[in-house]
């Protein structure tokens, strides 16, 4: 195994590393943000409802008030919603991440070995004259392999991340 193999499959892995736990922490972060406002919204239509509802009797009013408590007190409706953004923040954070996982995937995944259709295009062209065989063999032979076509992307998509993320340059303003 060749050093550039050895590196670009440390950069696939460590990029999943790292965009898989900040995805597992970030769509941690925004289910409990969703569900403490879809919690904070349940409660505020439960009671709007009861204040608007007006007197209906005592039997009626007693279901109500008994509706009211079980909507306020019980656990169910809130592990609903706790499930609910938990599974749509993560698919939503994995996909987003899709294109970084997936290169770094292929960095970590892949030989050393020249991508198949490059491979065909070879073998159909060196059944020509030798002058195109030398001109494909030297333009296979400085090809990069898949891997490190993918971990020189991660690279490049990191410095990106640093460069606009971290110290702020080119990032347009929120305000």
């Amino acid at each position: 195994m060749s050093i550039g193999s050895i590196v670009s499959k440390t950069i696939g892995l460590g990029t999943i590393g790292i965009v898989g736990y900040e995805t597992v922490k970030m769509s941690r972060i925004e289910a409990s943000q969703n569900t403490i406002k879809e919690s904070t919204g349940h409660l505020a239509d439960v009671f709007v409802n009861d204040q608007v509802a007006g007197y209906s009797g005592s039997i009626i009013d007693s279901f109500r008030t008994f509706g009211k408590k079980h909507l306020l007190e019980s656990s169910i409706y809130d592990t609903i919603i706790e499930v609910k953004n938990t599974v749509t923040s993560t698919v939503g954070n994995i996909l987003g991440s899709a294109v970084t996982i997936g290169l770094g995937v292929g960095a970590l995944l892949t030989g050393s070995k020249k991508p198949a259709p490059l491979r065909k295009l070879k073998i159909a062209l060196l059944r020509h004259t030798p002058k195109i065989r030398k001109v494909v063999n030297l333009v296979t032979s400085k090809l990069p392999s898949f891997g490190k076509v993918c971990a020189g992307l991660l690279v490049i998509e990191g410095l990106r991340t640093v460069i606009v993320d971290g110290f702020g340059i080119g990032k347009k303003s929120e305000i």
